[in-house]
């Protein structure tokens, strides 16, 4: 069966038959979808999306990533926007990967490369993808990054549910990495008693072991999985 036939000049040219968006088939499908209806699911950030919105001036905007890898977000920003605005980017990461990123962007005036949190003057927007369940004192680190008083701040890929945090061990090959499973709720109250409420919630969706959905953990508990991490947009109060 198709889902498409033809390829035609126009709408008149168009064999048009049967009912349509007018019929039963397509009302009584649309109206049983509501109460399945979900959060909706990405599988990339909304950096882009915030910086877009925020670029309306003439000042640069200015971003800091933390855990952002050596640009590939900074570069799928960049590949988002027609006529991206003025950028100030800094991407805080480890020496490693901080020496790609610069290999990579030596000739980028808008990013710098930070082993450590810059002393910034501010920031318009804090993101943190994939990274904060890698920290050990992850509460210290939303408090260091709310203290740049940025308008926004983002997670992304935020593995959390509603359980009380705990600790696994991630597999990386040969390597078993320490890694949270966040209270959803205890992150959006410690961020809020910093003074940022949560504006925007989504579900994030990646790829596992060959996979692309939310996190493989047939192996745990059911009370403990998290099925899809989240995408959280907070706004300073």
């Amino acid at each position: 069966m198709n889902i498409w036939e033809g390829v035609y000049a126009s709408f008149k040219e168009v064999p048009a038959s049967g009912p349509g968006f007018n019929g039963e088939r397509w009302t009584s499908a649309s109206f049983s979808k509501l109460p399945q209806l979900e959060t909706p699911s990405y599988n990339s950030s909304l950096l882009a999306v915030v910086a877009a919105l925020a670029g309306n001036g003439s000042k640069p905007v200015k971003i800091l990533d933390f855990g952002g890898g050596a640009g590939l977000t900074y570069a799928a920003m960049l590949r988002s926007m027609p006529k991206p605005p003025k950028l100030d980017c800094h991407i805080v990461e480890n020496p490693g990967v901080c020496a790609q990123g610069e290999k990579a962007f030596s000739g980028d005036k808008r990013l710098r490369f930070h082993r450590e949190l810059p002393k910034l003057k501010g920031a318009d927007i804090i993101h943190a993808q994939s990274s904060l369940q890698y920290i050990q004192d992850w509460r210290g680190l939303l408090s260091k990054l709310t203290g740049y008083k940025a308008k926004y701040l983002i997670l992304t890929d935020l593995p959390a549910g509603d359980f009380p945090t705990y600790a696994s061990a991630q597999v990386y090959y040969e390597s078993r990495i320490p890694h949270w499973f966040f209270n959803l709720n205890e992150v959006v109250e410690l961020l809020r008693n910093r003074s940022y409420g949560l504006t925007l919630k989504t579900r994030f969706l990646g790829t596992y072991l060959g996979a692309y959905g939310g996190y493989p953990q047939e192996n745990f508990p059911i009370e403990n999985r998290i099925g899809k991490a989240y995408n959280l947009l907070f706004t300073r109060l």
